[in-house]
């Protein structure tokens, strides 16, 4: 949705997340997120993205060939529904953040500091 608060910040989680066990690194997620390339994704990442950017267009975008292709690509129903909830509370949290006219940082490294505590505290408070 273009929410550049959203997307940096959680670009940066994703990178702070990242697996480089098999030798590559977080330079996927640029290619996925900035430049929408999926194509360094398996076959079942690429059908949930393709899903997830169905449902982020609009419900009635979601078809059963993209059911059809992440089962395909061995996708259980719990993935298939988590991407789906996933792309549609973002698309309610990307205008919400962008409806109340949230600042966004100009230096860009603020990003990192925001993906490594969400990707090790995840948005609970330390006050639970």
């Amino acid at each position: 949705n273009e929410c550049e608060f959203c997307t940096q910040s959680h670009a940066s989680v994703a990178c702070s997340l990242f697996s480089s066990d098999d030798g590559s690194d977080a330079s996927i997620v640029d290619e996925v997120v900035m430049k929408q390339n999926v194509s360094g994704l398996s076959e079942k990442m690429q059908g949930l993205v393709a899903l997830a950017l169905a449902v982020q267009k609009g419900g009635q975008f979601v078809d059963q060939s993209h059911i059809d292709r992440v089962r395909a690509a061995s996708a259980t129903d719990q993935e298939i529904h988590d991407t789906v909830l996933i792309a549609a509370a973002f698309c309610m949290f990307n205008r919400y953040v962008d409806g109340l006219g949230t600042s966004v940082p100009s230096d860009k490294s603020m990003y990192d500091g925001m993906g490594q505590y969400l990707a090790h505290h995840g948005y609970v408070s330390g006050e639970a």
